[in-house]
């Protein structure tokens, strides 16, 4: 599914943006990967995107609004968002962190439930 364009690219990652931390925690308890949130100590955010940025825990990191400004990852190949982005600045923002380094990108929004756009 994702980063499979990019398999054999060790260097390849995914952003998986949430709403809240508490979706958030509900994917990492599922999933088991890191996460990246305002009220993680500042140890934790720092343990989290160095394990991320290395590949040591998977190449996917789910993150809220607060893993933006300020990270330049080149190789990031994925943004998903769970849930539409809180506006159009925050999209921007974090689509941003994507292909920094000019190769592929791709980004999906899954709207949840409630949005029943039938």
């Amino acid at each position: 599914m994702f980063l499979s364009r990019y398999k054999d690219d060790p260097t390849a990652r995914m952003i998986c943006y949430v709403r809240n931390k508490q979706i958030g925690l509900l994917l990492v308890e599922e999933l088991n990967y890191n996460i990246y949130y305002a009220t993680l100590t500042e140890e934790e955010r720092k343990r989290n995107i160095t394990t991320w940025r290395q590949g040591l825990r998977l190449n996917i990191i789910i993150a809220t609004a607060t893993l933006g400004a300020g990270i330049d990852y080149p190789s990031v190949r994925n943004i998903v968002h769970i849930d539409a982005p809180s506006g159009i600045v925050d999209y921007i923002q974090e689509t941003g962190r994507a292909g920094r380094d000019g190769l592929y990108i791709e980004c999906i929004t899954v709207l949840l439930d409630q949005w029943n756009v039938s």
